[in-house]
């Protein structure tokens, strides 16, 4: 009995020992297919991102710009501004460097495409949306690259072309915001600085 005794504790310490490898062996297997599924997703170019790098935000600049009336053509030509009154944002997805005059406050851009596949830039702020229109982002200006002749008719207040690109400059109306004089100026900082519009340099694109 004793000897019978003897080889069943073997056997359970056995079974126990196998048990406890096998778990083991599954936990690696686990862990090593996580790793492998987590690195194939960092390189996985298909997978989506929660980023967006379409929408970027800038400061305030320092008020040393003169902007001309709203709802009037530029004062003078871009080209006659003086360069320590404008800023610039480089909007790479449409390869241009869009300027303004200095001194409104900070503001947003995003990027878009159309379904007919024209791309586009929205500038806003968060001080020029009102409460009037539905979702309104406080949208003043929009740069749009090649627009289709209907919409470049209806909405282009200016244009210029760039190596054979056409960009048009289209302003909204005041209708949506909160604060229609401080509209006008967002608006006027874009319109008198557009003849400087610009394609970005292979330096400013690394």
């Amino acid at each position: 009995m004793k000897r019978i005794a003897k080889t069943k504790r073997k056997l359970l310490i056995f079974g126990a020992v196998t048990g406890l490898v096998i778990v083991g062996v599954v936990v690696t297997i686990f862990a090593l297919s996580r790793i492998g599924t987590d690195n194939n997703a960092a390189n996985d170019p298909y997978i989506q991102r929660e980023e967006n790098d379409a929408t970027e935000s800038l400061p305030q600049d320092d008020g040393l710009g003169e902007l001309s009336d709203a709802g009037t053509e530029p004062a003078s030509p871009a080209e006659n501004l003086d360069p320590e009154s404008v800023s610039s944002v480089v909007i790479e997805p449409l390869g241009i460097v869009v300027s303004y005059v200095k001194g409104i406050a900070g503001f947003e851009y995003a990027i878009y495409r159309t379904n007919d596949g024209t791309q586009y830039v929205e500038f806003m702020s968060a001080e020029l949306a009102g409460t009037k229109c539905t979702d309104d982002a406080g949208v003043f200006a929009t740069i749009l690259k090649n627009p289709p002749a209907e919409t470049d008719a209806a909405t282009a207040e200016l244009e210029k072309q760039l190596d054979g690109d056409t960009y048009a400059l289209s302003l909204p109306d005041d209708t949506c915001t909160s604060d229609e004089a401080l509209f006008a100026q967002y608006q006027a900082a874009f319109r008198d600085a557009f003849g400087l519009l610009a394609l970005i340099e292979s330096d400013e694109a690394q």
